[in-house]
């Protein structure tokens, strides 16, 4: 696509799943065309970091432009305790009516993460700029979907998540869909959006 300027990668790490699943750690390229985010080119599920690099480099063309990542993990850690940004985003769900039994569960404290989002999350990050020594933002993407709702963007998000709607909590495809939402908080801190305008 002549008007493509590169791509956008979306990441939500996971364990490796169940015996003889594909895994859940997802993975999702998306194409910035002409400054907006297409949704998405090719998603999948992986195993670990490792797995998700090879199989994001073996779906992207010879030669990739990579613009930017987002990662649903923490990628940085505070030495005075808690972390302003995620007492910033507790608070915007909280405004936004999010279901306060679920804000410890949607933007945990940093030290309650299991192994597979802290080191997996980190991991992929290192490797992602060995690859292509881009810019990767730390994504919450059930709180971006649910503040992105909460403001009326349903068509937006419905657009960029098309197939990507789990049928349960079990199933992987949310894995995906996560991040794919990972790639719109990367494609909103490369364009510096205060807010998303569709």
């Amino acid at each position: 696509m002549s008007d493509c300027t590169g791509f956008i990668l979306g990441f939500d790490p996971g364990g490796k799943g169940s015996p003889g699943s594909e895994g859940n750690f997802g993975w999702s390229i998306c194409k910035e065309v002409g400054g907006w985010l297409s949704p998405p080119e090719a998603t999948g599920l992986a195993r670990d970091a490792g797995d998700a690099l090879a199989q994001v480099s073996k779906t992207l063309p010879d030669n990739p432009t990579v613009l930017a990542a987002g990662i649903d993990a923490p990628l940085f850690w505070s030495t005075r305790g808690a972390r302003g940004v995620d007492s910033v985003l507790r608070k915007a769900l909280k405004n936004a009516g999010f279901p306060p039994h679920r804000l410890g569960g949607t933007v945990q404290e940093i030290n309650s993460l299991q192994g597979a989002c802290l080191v997996q999350g980190l991991l992929l990050a290192k490797y992602l700029r060995e690859a292509w020594h881009l810019p990767i933002t730390e994504a919450h993407p059930t709180a971006l979907r649910y503040l992105l709702l909460r403001r009326g963007e349903t068509r937006m998000v419905q657009r960029l998540t098309a197939g990507l709607v789990p049928n349960g909590d079990g199933d992987p495809v949310s894995h995906k869909r996560d991040a794919m939402l990972s790639a719109v908080a990367a494609w909103a801190m490369r364009h510096r959006c205060n807010s998303i305008e569709w």
